[in-house]
């Protein structure tokens, strides 16, 4: 396991209210999911194997996803993987309902609340996402208990808001959190996408005003399984 510490990245943007100056580490490694572990062995590796077939084929992985939203409601990292599964099959509005289901359900689960705000901002509700967050600005903040965060919870946490700031028009907060997506991880996707929304080429400019298109939603994050999850 590595980490990104804060004397090499400051995880706190100074200055704005809601948001502590607080350390957390940042991992690639899987984190452990005290959910999965306690559901029976096969089900376990059928979430494994799901996880691959949502990427190799994902039309294949609908059906048996909505049998363990339906038996595993208390799941949220099922309705997760189902709204990927929609979203990867060009199943819009699925992925969305799947999304609006994850939050309801699952509100204070972080993926729940990024993948909603990503909704709401694409709507063109911004004033949606400071309540999904509880007006909170820093994951420290909205999860005091944790020390720890995946690499993929910190890059759409940092993602949502800088697009949430940029849809508000406070673009310089936006750049703060897309610098601290920067140098955490300058390749991530999420990191090209919001760099091509707060410093769009000429030619994206045209193409926006050609196609009226809204800022590019991310792709919606998975849970990785930890080995300790499988036994």
């Amino acid at each position: 396991m590595f980490f990104f510490r804060k004397k090499e990245v400051n995880h706190a943007i100074p200055t704005y209210p809601n948001v502590k100056r607080l350390d957390y580490k940042i991992t690639q490694d899987a984190l452990p999911n005290k959910t999965l572990k306690r559901l029976p062995r096969r089900v376990r590796e059928e979430v494994s194997q799901l996880s691959e077939l949502i990427q190799a084929s994902p039309a294949q992985a609908i059906p048996p996803l909505l049998k363990l939203t339906k038996k595993y409601s208390h799941v949220p990292l099922f309705y997760n993987y189902l709204s990927v599964a929609y979203e990867k099959t060009g199943q819009a509005e699925k992925a969305y309902a799947s999304i609006e289901e994850s939050y309801k359900r699952h509100p204070d689960y972080l993926f729940a609340r990024t993948n909603y705000a990503f909704v709401c901002l694409q709507n063109q509700q911004p004033e949606k996402v400071p309540d999904i967050f509880d007006h909170k600005f820093d994951l420290k903040y909205l999860y005091p208990d944790r020390e720890v965060f995946h690499i993929s919870e910190f890059t759409s946490f940092m993602g949502v808001m800088a697009l949430y700031h940029h849809a508000i028009g406070n673009r310089k907060i936006a750049k703060l959190y897309y610098k601290l997506l920067k140098n955490t991880d300058p390749e991530h996707l999420m990191t090209r996408r919001i760099q091509m929304e707060l410093y769009p080429s000429l030619f994206q400019q045209l193409v926006r005003r050609l196609t009226h298109s809204t800022p590019p939603r991310r792709e919606i994050e998975t849970v990785e399984l930890n080995a300790e999850d499988m036994k």
